[in-house]
């Protein structure tokens, strides 16, 4: 039987693969802080009834109020390079980039959290990465254009890939702290307050209520699939270490590629199909032979 710490790494997975794909539909019409503002205040709203009993554990614990800020602070700077790098740059050149928080974040675990893996799960993780790579290139590496190396979205990319792999590694981390649902209200706490002040300050905010009401249908099933893919994601990582809960969810861009394929009609090359299927049998290989899941 899977380890339950696997079904929610799925959950994950599939949270953000739809996420992602309602996120650049609603993006593209509402702007980046808009969008973060929604996601992030409708996350909130809806998990602060279970845990305003636990708030008052922040005031009493400085040391986990610190971590917890330093996270949001981080999630907050990761998802505005990953924004940038993704409209400055081209998405062929920026995802495998971006790509590079998987084993980034398996480092940063390996290191100072001292996960144990064996050598299967690292050679599955590893396929995971291969598999991903493959999937969002859209041209093999014999094929590149070496000036893409110094395109724009490039270096913000690659920032990116760092804030990402930090942002799995802190939120896991305070997530083990304490109950993962408040790790997740505070984070969109902040996130929101920082996305609501910045539009204020620009004055962009008389358009809050007319687009929130325009594109309410995207905006709800945007925050649903991203929030629950986030708490899924916290609950992961309390029963699995970091590492293996990062390499399964992360499985979400090869789903997301799925989905454009399946609702936006898009066309794939040979070698990005073997992607998405080398990635979906070393995930599978991962939950159900990892240690725990039979």
């Amino acid at each position: 039987m899977m380890n339950i710490g696997f079904l929610f790494a799925l959950g994950a997975l599939l949270g953000w693969a739809f996420g992602d794909f309602y996120l650049h539909r609603t993006a593209k019409h509402i702007g980046i802080w808009k969008a973060m503002l929604y996601v992030s205040g409708l996350g909130s709203f809806v998990l602060l009834p279970f845990v305003i009993t636990d708030i008052g554990t922040l005031v009493s614990n400085p040391n986990l109020l610190l971590i917890l800020s330093l996270t949001a602070v981080i999630v907050f700077v990761a998802l505005l390079l990953s924004f940038e790098a993704l409209k400055d740059g081209k998405m062929a050149v920026v995802e495998p980039i971006i790509g590079a928080e998987l084993p980034m974040t398996v480092g940063l675990s390996l290191f100072f959290l001292h996960d144990k893996l064996s050598i299967v799960q690292l050679a599955l993780i590893l396929a995971i990465c291969i598999g991903l790579i493959l999937t969002v290139m859209t041209h093999l590496p014999w094929k590149w254009d070496r000036r893409k190396l110094f395109e724009r979205g490039v270096i913000t990319a690659a920032a990116s890939a760092i804030g990402m792999a930090l942002v799995n590694f802190f939120i896991g981390v305070s997530s083990q702290e304490t109950k993962p649902l408040l790790t997740i209200w505070f984070i969109n706490t902040v996130v929101a307050m920082f996305a609501l002040a910045y539009l204020l300050l620009t004055g962009e905010r008389r358009h809050l209520f007319v687009h929130a009401h325009r594109y309410r249908k995207e905006i709800l099933l945007e925050s649903f699939h991203d929030n629950f893919a986030w708490v899924c994601f916290a609950y992961a990582v309390t029963l699995l270490p970091i590492s293996l809960v990062t390499a399964v969810s992360e499985g979400y861009i090869a789903l997301a590629a799925l989905l454009g394929i399946i609702i936006d009609r898009e066309r794939l090359r040979p070698h990005q199909y073997a992607g998405l299927a080398f990635t979906a049998a070393s995930i599978i290989a991962l939950s159900w032979l990892s240690p725990g899941s039979a």
